[in-house]
């Protein structure tokens, strides 16, 4: 599929293209994760 695509020159613009399965993103600040053993 990926290839076909190639080869018909049909790119997607990834800096500005977004996945229609991915919702819109929020920067959730990441809590310090405890080592696990």
């Amino acid at each position: 599929l990926s290839f076909e695509k190639f080869q018909l020159h049909q790119f997607e613009d990834v800096a500005y293209f977004e996945p229609f399965y991915l919702k819109d993103f929020l920067v959730v600040p990441e809590k310090k994760k405890q080592p696990t053993f």
